[in-house]
């Protein structure tokens, strides 16, 4: 990891100041990885294969780098709950759920820190999502969403309906619904706990858009949304 440098812009925006905190070189690119952050984390690929973990809270040198995958990672996402914490990896080998905790623990110890294989040979995963109790994960994959058991390490369900690569996915906080947004231009709506189709529409971008409104508010957007006071769905 490198020393940190600091760069100012002049481009209409009033002065503003980029700081880089700190720098950490890789052998491969991750321009275009789904990359995870949690206050005070951070967690990225490195090297490929390595899933590197940084806190601003320890010294500015440690890292906690996870090892467990032979192919590149393409999806990296924190947990919801924080207790434990969990970090999931996801490439075309392996989608590994890491205790975080536990990983440090070892690594002090001077041992291998090891995770939970969730998934194998899923295909080129692009998106991964835990859900808000942290016990099932959502994972992008081609045309279809997987949604794995964190506990017993299985796949509850394949939700495919899509007709281009799914992009991203989202879960809802209100009930077991998962939302996903697709290549094809449309966003669905599944229960995942049935394993059926809730809601399909489409929507007028082709931006891989899909998120909370805002904390607490259960609506997600998809293309666009007003924020509302009650449950509800639009694509625009």
């Amino acid at each position: 990891m490198q020393e940190p440098q600091g760069s100012s812009t002049s481009d209409g925006h009033g002065g503003d100041v980029v700081a880089e905190r700190y720098l950490v070189e890789s052998q491969q690119s991750a321009s275009h990885i789904q990359l995870a952050c949690r206050p005070p984390l951070c967690a990225f690929p490195l090297d490929g294969t390595a899933l590197c973990v940084w806190s601003s809270e320890d010294p500015p040198h440690q890292l906690l780098i996870l090892r467990g995958h032979h192919q590149p990672i393409t999806a990296v996402a924190f947990g919801n709950t924080g207790s434990p914490l969990l970090v999931c990896s996801a490439s075309q080998d392996y989608v590994i759920t890491w205790e975080l905790q536990e990983c440090r623990e070892r690594a002090r110890r001077g041992a291998v820190p090891r995770g939970l294989v969730l998934g194998t040979l899923l295909g080129t995963v692009v998106c991964v999502r835990y859900s808000p109790d942290d016990r099932v994960a959502a994972v992008c994959a081609g045309n279809k969403v997987l949604v794995l058991d964190v506990k017993s390490r299985c796949t509850r369900v394949e939700l495919e309906g899509h007709q281009g690569p799914v992009t991203t996915a989202e879960f809802c906080a209100w009930r077991t619904h998962v939302i996903s947004a697709s290549e094809d231009r449309s966003f669905k709506v599944w229960d995942y706990c049935q394993g059926s189709l809730v809601h399909s529409s489409s929507v007028l971008t082709g931006k891989e858009l899909l998120r909370p409104l805002c904390p607490g508010c259960p609506c997600h957007s998809a293309g666009a949304c007003d924020p509302c006071p009650e449950p509800r769905w639009s694509g625009v």
